[in-house]
């Protein structure tokens, strides 16, 4: 499809590539494509160089604007088709996210590059930067929703009397009610960071964090709360499992250095030998259960986490 501008009223208009006259449908004009054609394929390189030095300088309407025209002109070129994609998801906004739509335009360059490593790694970068963004924002709602509370929560007791107990109480108890919007709100960011990177442990401490700090909101199966709660745990399993299978190996090579050593002492029949040392049937002991150790970590560590 062609994307263009009526010359009679201004009017955008998507026409397809193999029309040679069109019609305008808003002012009726004849509009001959060819003619189009010829004069934007003129400035072809240049839009190339003017979309490049928009993207250096972060300018990322004029980088679509640019990128629309090259893909005008070659809807084949493949690096309009990512530089477009880029500066669409920078355009995001929280009450605007276009990460979907940058994704499109990086799979339509997928359709037509020969490099799809390279796409894919694009695809990759921008699905990160969508994690990190929704999860700063979610670090921004978390922090209103701390200063809320503790600006609720900061008047103390008035007195040391029943009253001025319940008073108290009172006002933790709407302090509470009236920061779960705060809460929710930040909860529901981590968790929308979260599904775009699911292994990330940074988004998922504050996700137990959250839940942690907001304890009275009953998080429910459908937040998703519990899942990636899960999910950390998990994690963490793993991490702890890969320190221990370093030191277990470490342990192994020690009490196989010792068995050799206690074979040798064997063959010399040195009594204190035998009586100071461990038997090879202890040592061999040892390292059949450091073994079966090592057996579990790593299946453990195996274990493919359902995200």
């Amino acid at each position: 499809m062609i994307n263009l501008k009526c010359p009679s009223c201004g009017g955008t208009l998507e026409l397809p590539e193999d029309l040679k006259i069109a019609h305008c449908m808003y002012c009726g004009a004849k509009i001959l494509l060819d003619e189009y054609r010829i004069k934007d394929s003129d400035n072809y390189e240049n839009f190339i160089e003017l979309s490049k030095s928009a993207l250096d300088a972060k300018n990322y309407a004029e980088v679509i604007e640019y990128c629309n025209k090259i893909l005008e002109i070659n809807p084949k070129n493949v690096d309009a088709w990512v530089d477009k994609a880029e500066a669409t998801f920078w355009l995001s906004t929280q009450n605007n996210q276009r990460y979907d739509e940058a994704i499109e335009y990086l799979s339509k360059a997928e359709n037509i590059s020969q490099s799809k490593e390279v796409i894919k790694k694009k695809k990759e970068e921008i699905t990160n930067m969508q994690a990190m963004w929704l999860n700063r924002l979610g670090n921004e709602k978390f922090k209103d929703a701390i200063d809320f509370y503790e600006r609720m929560t900061s008047g103390g007791l008035s007195d040391f009397s029943l009253r001025g107990v319940a008073n108290q109480m009172e006002q933790l108890s709407r302090a509470r009610k009236d920061c779960i919007g705060y809460f929710i709100e930040a909860m529901t960011l981590y968790i929308s960071a979260s599904n775009y990177a699911p292994s990330d442990m940074n988004i998922l401490e504050n996700i137990l964090t959250c839940s942690e700090k907001a304890d009275w909101i009953s998080w429910s199966e459908s937040s998703g709360v519990k899942k990636k709660l899960e999910i950390y745990r998990l994690n963490l399993e793993k991490e702890e499992a890969e320190k221990k299978i370093i030191k277990l190996q470490e342990n192994l090579k020690s009490e196989e250095e010792k068995l050799e050593k206690v074979r040798k002492n064997a063959k010399t029949k040195g009594v204190l030998s035998k009586i100071f040392s461990r038997s090879e049937e202890d040592i061999l002991k040892d390292i059949d259960k450091i073994k079966s150790e090592i057996e579990k970590k790593i299946e453990i560590c195996n274990y493919e986490i359902p995200l």
